[in-house]
């Protein structure tokens, strides 16, 4: 199969992975704990809530969740970083795809070897 081809069906296969994508959102879930003073002085733990947090107007903004929107918010913030992985991996498929188009030939980067700054040599 010629090059060509082949980044397109990568191409095509990355657009087949985002549609499939029924909703996603951005932010976290994570576990709250909250300090409450005690009548003894101690304080107690009370928590753990589910918390999603995200910014919108650079401000960060948390919300509540029980357990079943706990489940479905982190299932989205998931498909939301799959997405993103999606985009970068369509760009480079995309610019690799140009490139073969233009006949340009892909050279793999050199790794350039650190050189020890010790003289010494190892026993």
């Amino acid at each position: 199969m010629e090059p060509i081809r082949a980044l397109e069906e990568e191409r095509e296969q990355i657009l087949k992975e985002m549609r499939q994508i029924r909703a996603m959102r951005k932010g976290s879930v994570s576990k709250q704990w909250i300090k409450v003073p005690h009548k003894q002085g101690a304080p107690v733990l009370r928590g753990p809530y589910n918390l999603y947090t995200y910014k919108e107007k650079g401000k960060t903004i948390g919300r509540r969740l029980n357990v079943q929107e706990a489940k479905r918010f982190n299932e989205e913030v998931q498909a939301y970083h799959r997405f993103q992985t999606l985009c970068a991996q369509y760009a480079e498929v995309t610019q690799r795809l140009g490139d073969a188009e233009q006949g340009l030939v892909e050279e793999s980067p050199l790794k350039k070897g650190l050189k020890s700054r010790s003289r010494k040599t190892r026993k």
